[in-house]
């Protein structure tokens, strides 16, 4: 089953099979007014239930998680290349670092290096960068690696976690691809709750 690229606070990833166990047949009109990470409405769609639904409506108030969204669906390519891009440049201690013997006699140093100030100047610049001046596929990515790097894929509500910026791996983003061919069913909005599930 395909699940969604990012962690996200309230994240429902883990019970989605449970959740999907609840949820009864002959659901024609789909509304998640609360998109966020996007678990279960993901999964709704790979689900028996979910190939009866003609209709499917997503929403999320915060631009940044609505452009990330828009982003996967309409361009996954130039999302994965942008995320890449900015992370591979700035994180070049990193490769060395996976490469490296953590018993050897410079593993510390260039951990400190890569923790202390690469990842570092990489998060200032993901925190500060000005988003109104991003295109929404920048935008999109940006936010993207705001998720991977941070404590619990809390994003710019959290801080910086040196090992989930040490797992991170812009090699073994395949999983975009997958996610964009689902959401190519969905209308996705950056709107209030009420918009989402009005009518």
């Amino acid at each position: 089953m395909v699940k969604s690229p990012i962690a996200y606070p309230g994240a429902k990833g883990k019970v989605c099979n449970q959740l999907m166990q609840m949820i009864p047949y002959g659901i024609e009109d789909w509304r998640e007014p609360f998109f966020g990470g996007g678990s279960v409405t993901i999964a709704f769609l790979q689900s028996p239930q979910g190939h009866e639904c003609k209709h499917f409506m997503v929403g999320d108030l915060y631009k940044e998680v609505y452009y990330f969204w828009k982003s996967v669906q309409e361009n996954p390519k130039e999302l994965i290349a942008l995320a890449s891009e900015w992370f591979d440049s700035n994180m070049k201690g990193l490769y060395v670092l996976r490469k490296t013997d953590p018993k050897s006699a410079g593993y510390a140093d260039l951990y400190k290096e890569v923790t202390e100030v690469q990842a570092k100047k990489l998060w200032s610049w993901v925190q500060s960068v000005d988003t109104e001046a991003m295109t929404p596929v920048q935008r999109g990515a940006r936010f993207f690696l705001s998720s991977k790097m941070s404590f619990s894929g809390v994003a710019d509500s959290g801080g910086m976690s040196k090992e989930r910026v040490i797992e991170f791996d812009t090699s073994k983003l395949d999983n975009l691809y997958e996610v964009s061919k689902l959401l190519q069913k969905i209308e996705i909005h950056n709107q209030h709750f009420e918009k989402t599930m009005a009518n």
